[in-house]
Formats: C-alpha cells, sequence, structure tokens
C-alpha cells in the first residue's frame, strides 16, 4: 500500500494475523525529493530513495494450551498389571490431543519359580514388560476440554511418567 507523508516519520498501524506466525518481513520503500546541492533554474528537485527491511517475529503463545493430567486415585500405589485410570483436562480448545506413558526406570527382575528361599507359593509368572505403558497418538477432547483413559499396566516393576 502506499501512504503519503509531509512529516519526517509517519506511524502504519496493521494487524498481524495468525497465519503469519513464526515471523514475517516488513519492507519500506521511502521516495521523495530533496534540494539540489547546486542550484538549477527551471529543474525539479533531486530524487531521494531509501529503503529498510526488519524480521519481526509473530507470538505462537495462542497456540499455548493448559493441560492438567490426574489419576482418579491420587494416593494408590499401582502393581504390575493393574488398571489406572488416568483424566486430562485441557482449558483451553483443542482438537486433537496425543497421550503416551512411558517407563521412567528399569529394575533387574530376576524369576527363579519360587517365593523366597525357595519356600511357600510360587509367584504368578509376569511377561508383559513393554516399557511403553500405552499410546494413544490421537484423542478428542469433549466440550469442556476433557478426555478419560483406562491404561492396563505392563508387568514390570517401575514407575511410569504420563504426559499429554
Amino acid at each position: 500500500f502506499q501512504i503519503e507523508s509531509g512529516k519526517n516519520s509517519t506511524t502504519v498501524e496493521f494487524k498481524i494475523s495468525k497465519d503469519w506466525i513464526p515471523n514475517f518481513t516488513v519492507h519500506a520503500e521511502l521516495t521523495g525529493s530533496i534540494t539540489r546541492e547546486t542550484e538549477v533554474t527551471d529543474s525539479p528537485q533531486r530524487p531521494a530513495i531509501a529503503t529498510g527491511s526488519v524480521a519481526l517475529e509473530v507470538s505462537r503463545d495462542i497456540y499455548k494450551l493448559n493441560v492438567l493430567i490426574n489419576t482418579k486415585e491420587t494416593n494408590k500405589t499401582y502393581t504390575p498389571s493393574s488398571i489406572i485410570n488416568i483424566d486430562v483436562n485441557v482449558t483451553q480448545h483443542v482438537d486433537n490431543l496425543h497421550v503416551d506413558a512411558a517407563e521412567k526406570s528399569l529394575f533387574a527382575i530376576q524369576y527363579d519359580g519360587s517365593g523366597a528361599s525357595g519356600a511357600g507359593q510360587k509367584i504368578a509368572v509376569r511377561s508383559n514388560f513393554n516399557p511403553l505403558a500405552c499410546w494413544i497418538p490421537s484423542s478428542i477432547t469433549n466440550s469442556s476440554g476433557r478426555v478419560s483413559f483406562e491404561i492396563k499396566l505392563p508387568d514390570n516393576l517401575t514407575r511410569y511418567r504420563v504426559w499429554a
């Protein structure tokens, strides 16, 4: 667009679109005329041109979400193969959400087929040692920004971290 200005400076205001994320460049070209150094009769003033550009970053804050993850039983200790219920609450609108729970730490596990000191009844054999408790790559929240999951934990003796 073109602006005429009779002043030494002009302020130009315009709206920044989210479509311009992550940045955009402003180019300015100023044209005008100045008095000639040597006076020449009946001649126009000397042309003057100035150009410049600047790259401006557009904030991504409009895409930030506040996500709260809770288990329904907050003080419960979960054992191998137990069921855990997870609630995810997103305070801003989101169409799709991915959730995963990955193993946080590993412990050595040995099984010799019996209880302590070879006495007692046999312990249950565990076989599901998947380091990833679950992977839910896409979930749709309800109109309140909430989604819930029920996950059966693997047989690992470990801790899991849940994130969305």
